[in-house]
């Protein structure tokens, strides 16, 4: 099986412009492209249309605790409203653990505040390869974070 021309794996490959330079690389290493040309039919069933995400915004913990407190509710009030436990409401208040959507779209309804952003970014879009200068190296250190 031919194998790919950044990460050497062997499997299924597509052609994918990186850095201006056309290569045969796995579907994985194409996100650090755009690809080309789908070599093989299996791919073209598995292409990936990215969809608007639902994401908990960083501040969330921050605004939840203020606006409770600015609307006079305890966390044990909250939490009935939501009908969770206080210790839920605790620990997302300080940070601790995050709210499912569920949760949190539970939460923006009673408190009338904003926690869930949509993002709809297209992850190979994300840098400018040219104008970075950026190497095969830096792509490989890419992958590894």
């Amino acid at each position: 099986m031919p194998s790919c021309e950044l990460c050497g794996n062997e499997g299924i490959l597509v052609e994918a412009e990186i850095e201006g330079v056309k290569l045969d690389v796995c579907y994985d290493c194409s996100k650090y492209g755009i690809i080309v040309n789908l070599k093989n039919t299996a791919w073209k069933a598995r292409t990936i249309k990215l969809q608007p995400a639902d994401l908990i915004i960083d501040d969330y913990a921050f605004r939840i605790k203020n606006k409770r407190e600015l609307m006079g509710l305890t966390q044990k009030e909250l939490a009935m409203k939501l009908n969770e436990k206080e210790s839920v409401i605790h620990a997302i208040e300080s940070g601790r653990i995050q709210p499912q959507l569920k949760l949190a779209k539970k939460i923006e309804l009673i408190l009338k505040i904003t926690l869930i952003e949509k993002v709809s970014e297209d992850p190979r879009k994300k840098s400018n390869f040219k104008s970075q200068g950026l190497t095969i190296g830096d792509i490989i250190k890419l992958k590894n974070e």
